[in-house]
């Protein structure tokens, strides 16, 4: 069993995370959502006040029904563990390569409802990440795919800022920058079309129709996307701005980009219901 001084290292370290194959989740509703994946969650704390509240009891419930181990602790113990300025008194190990697994049927059925891809260069923020996670599971994304120097996904700050869509959009974490390029080529060979966010787009992205089979590509907070990744491209877009801005942030340009492509996807749909009706 996982000991409470160990979630400590777990919460600062991404290679300590990467090296147990574990990531921490604080509060009730996100190891509520860990909990409906099986095999997910391999250690349940929670404080002597919260196991005895109705919440706790339902989560202690769960652990028993799934076998997973639970420990009651004293609040001082996982307070000094805690990144949260105010615990509510429960947090679990969830396991990566179980919420990896999760995500293969629901890549799958995203790809055959024509959701797009979503590939993010060298971003650093963790709040953008986990605001971006977020995004794209409301605007319909089917993947995430990570360069390497990116942010961890799977780091206290993300995870929280996701609001729990880090357990229903499928990532991808590359091993390598070239692992990165390569998952792109291979998307290409596969029929994608790749739109670059860049400020030497010549394109508004409103001006664009996106392929049923898009990906669109998003740096670096500071620097953008590299030279390399926007020469992968299919097409550089812009998203024009008035006044003295010369870029938006790296999380409200990756929803004015993904939502527009969300608007196109249902009007293609309602397009097709009026023919099928005539």
């Amino acid at each position: 069993m996982l000991a409470l001084k160990e979630v400590s290292k777990l919460l600062q370290s991404a290679r300590e995370r990467y090296k147990r194959g574990l990531f921490i989740v604080e509060g009730k509703k996100p190891c509520l959502e860990a909990l409906r994946i099986e095999g997910a969650v391999q250690c349940l704390f929670l404080t002597e006040g919260f196991a005895g509240s109705d919440d706790g009891i339902r989560l202690l419930s769960s652990c028993r029904k799934s076998s997973i181990e639970a420990s009651v602790v004293a609040e001082s113990s996982l307070k000094k563990v805690s990144e949260l300025v105010t615990p509510e008194g429960v947090m679990a190990s969830v396991s990566i390569k179980a919420i990896e697994g999760a995500f293969f049927g629901r890549y799958e059925s995203a790809l055959e409802k024509g959701f797009p891809m979503l590939f993010l260069e060298n971003l650093q923020d963790p709040g953008n990440l986990g605001t971006i996670i977020r995004t794209a599971e409301a605007a319909g994304v089917s993947k995430i795919v990570l360069s390497r120097d990116s942010v961890d996904p799977f780091s206290p700050k993300v995870v929280r800022a996701t609001m729990g869509s880090i357990f229903r959009v499928p990532l991808e974490v590359c091993e390598s920058e070239e692992g990165f390029f390569e998952s792109i080529s291979e998307r290409k060979r596969e029929g994608f079309l790749f739109y670059a966010a860049a400020l030497s787009g010549k394109q508004a992205y409103t001006d664009i129709i996106f392929e049923k089979k898009a990906a669109f590509m998003i740096g670096n907070e500071g620097s953008g996307l590299t030279e390399r990744a926007v020469a992968c491209a299919d097409e550089a877009i812009l998203i024009p701005m008035e006044g003295e801005s010369e870029s938006l942030n790296a999380g409200i340009a990756t929803a004015v980009i993904l939502f527009e492509s969300k608007r196109q996807r249902g009007k293609q749909r309602g397009n097709e219901w009026k023919r099928k009706d005539k």
